[in-house]
């Protein structure tokens, strides 16, 4: 039995890295290829609708929490109609609509958003709000405070 070259061993090195390089290749082409999958989605369905009360039976959701009602024919419905969890009875949970709520059935489902309604606010809102505009160079009015933590929907 003969000991290999250092050529052979070269050659034997570059052919290995050659196939792991071509693999590596192959699998980030297919991943690629492969469509975007954003998980599974947990939603419920609205079991009745009360003027604005929506009753929808879903997963665990929390009070506050958002949800895009998804109508039985996507094509039909032109924006999106969203609500927010306001309560729960044994078997339910309760939904405040924030949208018209035109063309909700029983077969209208409910996907929880996991996230809180919220409403990005600038420097130029927050000046407004206080009747005293001023440009940026300016700076913040004097009597007027920064907002240091987030506002949620029932602040005042």
């Amino acid at each position: 039995m003969s000991t290999p070259t250092a050529l052979q061993t070269a050659t034997g090195d570059i052919e290995q890295m050659l196939r792991k390089l071509s693999s590596e290749a192959f699998i980030n082409k297919m991943q690629a290829e492969l469509p975007k999958n954003e998980g599974i989605k947990l939603w419920g369905r609205v079991v009745q609708v009360l003027g604005t009360l929506i009753e929808a039976r879903m997963p665990s959701v929390q009070v506050g929490e958002l949800c895009e009602l998804l109508p039985e024919n996507p094509g039909t419905e032109s924006g999106k109609t969203l609500a927010e969890v306001v309560g729960f009875t044994d078997s339910s949970t309760l939904l405040a609509s924030l949208s018209p709520l035109e063309g909700v059935s029983n077969k209208t489902r409910v996907l929880p958003l996991r996230r809180r309604l919220s409403v990005s606010v600038g420097p130029h809102i927050l000046l407004y709000a206080t009747r005293h505009p001023r440009s940026y160079d300016q700076g913040y009015p004097s009597h007027c405070r920064r907002v240091s933590e987030p506002l949620t929907a029932y602040s005042r």
